[in-house]
C-alpha cells in the first residue's frame, strides 16, 4: 500500500481540520481511510484513461489531494458546505482534473457521467436513512466499477471507549451525546435513543451495511483502526462494494416489476 500523507500533515487552519489533527492519535484514527481508500481503487485504475472519481462529503477536497498522488484522476467533489467546498475550491480549483457542486448527495445533477468509483468517506451517518438509502440506490443505477463507503461505529462497546477517551482526552466528540445516550449506544438500547438523523447519535453502522448489499456485493468490509478486531472495538467500518453480477440484476429487476404489477393488481 502506498505512504501517503496522515491527516496531521494535511491540516490547514480551520476547525474541522484541527480536530482531526487534535493529537497523534485522533490524526492517525483519521488518517486510516486514507491510506485504505487507495488499496481499494488500485484494482480498478484503468491503465489507459484517467479513473473517474465521484466523491460524496468531499468536504476541503482532501482525497483529490491523496489520490492524486497514486492515479491520475478525473475528480468530482459534492459537498452541501458552501464553506467546505469554498476551501477545496481554493486548494485545488485551478487544476483541470478538478470540479465540484455544492448540492446535496441526492441532488440527480452529479450523476451527469459515468463514474469509475464514488467515494463516501465518513458522510452516510450524516444523512437520514431514508434518503441515504436513495443515495445508495441511485450509485448503483450508474454501475460504477467499485463503491468505497467509510463510517464510524457509533454502537456497542466502541462509543463506550471512544466517549469515554474523548473525555479523558479534552476531545470533543463525546459532547454531543449525553452519557445516558452513551450507555443506551454502547449497550446496543437504540430503542432508548432518538431517531438518527444528521449526526453520529444512534447511528448503526450494520443498517447501512444491508442497505448497500440491496445493491452491491461486498467485495470486503475491514475494521479500523486494526484490521484483526472486532466491529465491536473498532472505530471505523469500511466497505468495498461492486456491482452485483448481470444476471443477479435482472433477476432483481424481475422481482420487483412483480411486485409492481401485483401492488396494482391489488389496487385495481
Amino acid at each position: 500500500m502506498n505512504d501517503v500523507k496522515t491527516t496531521k500533515e494535511y491540516a490547514y487552519n480551520s476547525l474541522y481540520e484541527r480536530n482531526q489533527s487534535f493529537n497523534s492519535l485522533v490524526a492517525w484514527l483519521h488518517s486510516q481511510r486514507y491510506r485504505h481508500v487507495i488499496d481499494a481503487l488500485k484494482p480498478v485504475a484503468p491503465v489507459d484513461r484517467p479513473l473517474q472519481v465521484l466523491d460524496l462529503g468531499c468536504g476541503f477536497g482532501k482525497i483529490y489531494d491523496v489520490l492524486s498522488q497514486s492515479f491520475p484522476i478525473e475528480y468530482t467533489g459534492v459537498d452541501p458546505e458552501a464553506r467546505y467546498l469554498d476551501m477545496a475550491n481554493e486548494r485545488y480549483g485551478a487544476n483541470a482534473n478538478f470540479r465540484s457542486f455544492c448540492v446535496s448527495a441526492a441532488n440527480p445533477i452529479i450523476f451527469d457521467r459515468r463514474y469509475d468509483v464514488v467515494t463516501a468517506l465518513e458522510t452516510m451517518e450524516h444523512i437520514d436513512g431514508p434518503t441515504a438509502a436513495r443515495i445508495i440506490k441511485r450509485i448503483a443505477q450508474g454501475n460504477p466499477r467499485r463503491f468505497v463507503c467509510s463510517v464510524p461505529i457509533e454502537i456497542g462497546p466502541s462509543v463506550l471507549i471512544k466517549n469515554f477517551g474523548s473525555l479523558l482526552m479534552g476531545y470533543s466528540r463525546h459532547k454531543t451525546y449525553t452519557w445516558k445516550q452513551t450507555l443506551s449506544a454502547g449497550f446496543y438500547q437504540l430503542d432508548r435513543l432518538p431517531r438518527h438523523t444528521a449526526s453520529h447519535l444512534a447511528f448503526d453502522w450494520r443498517w447501512l451495511a444491508q442497505t448497500i448489499r440491496q445493491h452491491f456485493r461486498i467485495v470486503e468490509t475491514r475494521f479500523f483502526p486494526l484490521r484483526y478486531l472486532p466491529a465491536c472495538v473498532s472505530s471505523t467500518a469500511f466497505f468495498i462494494a461492486e456491482p452485483w453480477p448481470a444476471g443477479r440484476r435482472r433477476g432483481a429487476a424481475r422481482k420487483a416489476a412483480r411486485r409492481r404489477r401485483a401492488r396494482k393488481l391489488r389496487k385495481d
